[in-house]
């Protein structure tokens, strides 16, 4: 599918997709930092938001078809419409005032250290380790990180990065931040790609049992 096609049929299944009055009214495909981007408009908010839309990074994260992508791409416009509505509240303009930039520095640490042993490695590289020897390299800068910050309430650090490592596929190595937020990828390069181990474990386990899988209760073994 050319891409032309599958950003139309994209913006489709994302309209079918999205809560509320958000509305998909246009699609671009632009040239961004880290490969071709889709640029999406939405309204009644008058917002926009890009996501990427390289052919390769499609491929690795397996959104060859729009049906696969459309979750994501969905969740991003429905994330970039609740920012822009925040943006148009009356209090908007006031300025959070964050702790100085070492503080900044130690809540990130802090928080890392109740989900395992963490040792920078090099500037804005940590490592994070759990007792079974799994490891995860958070790559993040100053920088990135005070953005990330000012964008979370008070005493939501230790929550956002719980939900961050915990639920991740075993085949995601890395918390990169991308697009002001931060995100598990399987690679340290942007954009971030997705983990799949999970996903082609499935595909696997339903090759080998081509008459079906059970599952038990309490372990989710295949039986």
């Amino acid at each position: 599918m050319k891409d032309e096609a599958y950003a139309r049929e994209l913006q489709a299944i994302v309209n079918d997709r999205i809560d509320g009055d958000v509305r998909v009214v246009s699609v671009d495909i632009v040239r961004g930092e880290h490969g071709l981007e889709l640029d999406l408009a939405f309204m009644p908010d008058r917002g926009s938001v890009r996501v990427p839309f390289d052919r390769n990074w499609r491929r690795l994260c397996g959104y060859e078809t729009p049906a696969a992508y459309a979750p994501e791409v969905a969740r991003a416009v429905e994330r970039a419409s609740y920012r822009q509505l925040a943006r148009l509240r009356p209090d908007a303009g006031k300025v959070r005032r964050l702790p100085s930039r070492p503080a900044q520095w130690r809540l990130l640490l802090d928080a890392l250290a109740e989900e395992g042993t963490v040792r920078e490695v090099a500037p804005g590289r940590i490592e994070v380790a759990w007792r079974d020897g799994d490891v995860v390299t958070v790559v993040v800068s100053p920088d990135d990180w005070e953005g990330v910050l000012s964008t979370l309430h008070d005493g939501d650090v230790w929550l956002y990065l719980v939900e961050l490592i915990g639920p991740r596929d075993e085949d995601e190595r890395f918390v990169v931040c991308y697009q002001g937020e931060l995100v598990r990828s399987t690679r340290e390069e942007l954009p971030p790609v997705r983990g799949r181990a999970r996903e082609r474990f499935l595909e696997q386990a339903l090759l080998d049992h081509p008459e079906g899988l059970g599952w038990t209760a309490a372990g989710g073994d295949l039986s």
